[in-house]
This record gives structure tokens, C-alpha cells and sequence, in this order.
């Protein structure tokens, strides 16, 4: 083979072979570059209670769950709340008790809406943020039938007698599925309370809560 074609066959070699890396070196670059946000997180999406915290007390339990939708529009979403027992599913949900305020009115706190008595931080006073404002409206999806049979007392109250909403059906082996929560954009922010009855089965009680985007 000529001498010049040899070379010019090499340096073309090289040079594709240049070329090639260097598109490689930007595509990388270009890949590492790129950054997926959830369009749904939670702060806090785990709770957990032993048996002196939860059980035997019938006593009400506060978990503010608080997140945020991270796109610019509206999120189609699934919210389930699991309960679990020293690691395992719950088969009979008697003696658990869970409201959920189905108005999204804990989410006002945030935007200085309501009766802001006192209320300097939402993330920490959203009992007292509650007691400001629960005969006012906030209203409750409930895993019982009715207000009376939750035993839940002040301050979840079914003020006006129309403020309960019977979420029983949406209750089974200890995972509560509310479909349609749909946040906006920007924070989110709900209350769930949890009561257990006394004399309910021991052991470690966790909560769980997931925001399953729909679309």
C-alpha cells in the first residue's frame, strides 16, 4: 500500500476515533447534566408507635403529613396510608381509628388563612392551629361509618353535623386508599389523626403514607 494512502488511512482512523470520544465525553456530560425531581415528596412518610405511645391511652394522635407538588400544574394522585404491626400487615383494622382532613384545611395554615391566633410555625403548632379553627370548618374523612362510632372528642368535632365523611369502604386489612387527592402546585399539607382503642392487640404500630401519582 502507498505510504501517503497508509497514512492518511490512520489518520483518519484517529481522527473518527477522536471525534467518536469526544461525543461520547459530551453525551455523558450531557446525561450527568440532567436532574428527575419526584413530582410528588413528603418531609416525613414514616411514623412510628410502640405500645405506650398508641395503645391503651384512647387518646388522640396528631401526624401532620407535609410535602409538595414539585411541577408547575396540578398532580393526579392516590394517597395510602398503611399500618403496619412489628412489621406486618394488619388483617382486622377493630380498635383503629384514623381521620383525615378532607378539606385540605390544614394546607391554609400555610397560606395564613383562618383564625392565626398564635400561630407562628405550622410545621410545629398545627394542634393549636387545629383548636383555632376546627368548629369553624374543618371537616374529616373518617375509616368509621360515623362521627360516633370513631370515639373521637374535641377537637375533631362533626361541627354542623355534616363535616364527617364516611370513608369505612376505603379501609381494609389496616391500608386506607383515597383516591383523587390531586395537590397544585407548590405545598402540601394534611392532618391525620390516629386513635386506638384500649385493650387493642401490642406491638409496633407504623404508619405509612405514599403519594402515588395517577398520570
Amino acid at each position: 500500500m502507498n505510504k501517503k494512502l497508509l497514512f492518511g488511512v490512520i489518520l483518519g482512523v484517529f481522527v473518527i476515533a477522536f471525534a467518536t470520544a469526544g461525543l461520547v465525553s459530551h453525551f455523558a456530560k450531557v446525561q450527568s447534566d440532567i436532574n428527575v425531581t419526584a413530582p410528588l415528596t413528603l418531609e416525613q412518610s414514616l411514623f412510628t408507635f410502640d405500645e405506650t405511645e398508641i395503645l391503651n391511652d384512647g387518646q388522640n394522635h396528631y401526624l401532620l403529613i407535609k410535602g409538595e407538588n414539585n411541577l408547575d400544574v396540578e398532580v393526579p394522585a392516590t394517597a395510602v396510608i398503611t399500618i403496619k404491626r412489628n412489621g406486618q400487615e394488619i388483617t382486622d383494622n377493630t380498635g383503629l381509628h384514623l381521620a383525615i382532613d378532607s378539606g385540605g384545611d390544614m394546607h391554609y395554615c400555610y397560606d395564613s388563612g383562618g383564625n392565626m391566633t398564635g400561630i407562628t410555625n405550622c410545621d410545629i403548632q398545627y394542634v393549636e392551629y387545629l383548636e383555632n379553627n376546627n368548629e369553624a370548618w374543618f371537616d374529616w374523612l373518617g375509616t368509621d361509618a360515623t362521627y360516633e362510632l370513631s370515639g373521637f372528642e374535641s377537637p375533631i368535632i362533626n361541627h354542623g353535623g355534616n363535616s364527617w365523611t364516611d370513608g369505612s369502604h376505603l379501609f381494609v386489612n389496616g391500608v386506607l386508599t383515597l383516591p383523587g387527592i390531586d395537590p397544585d402546585p407548590g405545598i402540601i399539607a394534611a392532618l391525620l389523626v390516629v386513635k386506638a382503642d384500649f385493650g387493642i392487640e401490642p406491638g409496633e404500630y407504623t404508619i405509612e403514607v405514599e403519594l402515588k401519582p395517577t398520570a
